[in-house]
């Protein structure tokens, strides 16, 4: 009996080992696009350090306080919510629904193929994954959306939707701090989506900025290696754009696949998605 209990207690160490090893830490935070007044834009990002193939799909839970912001009790795709071209612009395994007064659920597909969803590896790549739209009735001061980990129904699944999911580097990651004032910071810029995507062997990026600021537009692949540097520069406000054909430092062309073009900007930054198909 004395050797059967030990062995139970180590084929459980043992499990908890290996499920620890296999877990998928999905790293999370809410970045704040615009606090004019009148609307507050959040955009949820992700990353993982994990081969993104293992990712299946995720419910994610956010908080919000419903006495400084509001979002609809029936969020309307494209108005109150945007998906960042998950399944190649189709979105019919990605919805939005506000379950209660201060809460939204996000459940989108993960899988990673050719018409699904990268995710970006590494620590300073990130995946945008939804524009969430509220509604303020003047400039808010704090921090009012809360990614919550804590949540029973938060989780990331295989492909073969086992829950495989390990808490990364979440702590509600915003560009906004608690009591900081918002009203004093300029935080409106926007990289579009490339065009046209899929390219070959050329696309243009068109981003803007409403305040000068040191700007760095870069191109990495799936694994975080940096395969080219579009702009590196101090500029003024305004709309840019650049062209940029698929080669890599040496001058050779890419391969086809997925490839993530970052844009920097006086410490902020966001990354896109872009496909080369030949």
């Amino acid at each position: 009996m004395k050797l059967l209990n030990t062995l139970l207690i180590i084929i459980f160490i043992v499990v908890c080992l290996v499920s620890s090893a296999i877990a998928t830490n999905v790293n999370g935070r809410v970045k704040l696009i615009n606090n004019d007044g009148n609307n507050y834009k959040v955009m949820l990002q992700i990353n993982t350090d994990n081969d993104p193939t293992e990712l299946g799909g995720a419910t994610i839970v956010i908080d919000y306080d419903n006495s400084i912001v509001s979002f609809p009790d029936e969020p309307e795709m494209g108005i109150d919510f945007i998906f960042n071209n998950f399944n190649m612009g189709f979105y019919d395994t990605a919805k939005v629904t506000k379950v209660k007064e201060n809460q939204i659920w996000i459940n989108i597909d993960l899988v990673s193929d050719e018409y699904g969803t990268m995710v970006a590896g590494g620590p300073y790549l990130w995946t945008d994954v939804v524009l969430l739209n509220f509604v303020s009735n003047g400039i808010v001061t704090k921090k009012v959306i809360f990614w919550n980990i804590y949540s029973s129904y938060w989780g990331v699944y295989d492909s073969d939707n086992f829950t495989t999911w390990g808490i990364g580097n979440f702590d509600n990651i915003t560009t906004e701090g608690p009591g900081e004032n918002l009203d004093s910071k300029n935080y409106s810029y926007t990289l579009s989506q490339n065009y046209p995507n899929p390219f070959n062997p050329s696309t243009t990026f068109a981003y803007n900025i409403n305040a000068s600021g040191n700007v760095k537009l870069e191109i990495f692949d799936v694994l975080g290696n940096k395969i080219a540097e579009l702009v590196k520069d101090y500029q003024t406000a305004g709309s840019y754009s650049v062209k940029w054909v698929a080669n890599d430092p040496k001058g050779l062309f890419l391969p086809s696949g997925i490839y993530i073009a970052r844009l920097q900007w006086e410490g902020k930054q966001q990354a896109i998605k872009i496909t080369l198909m030949k």
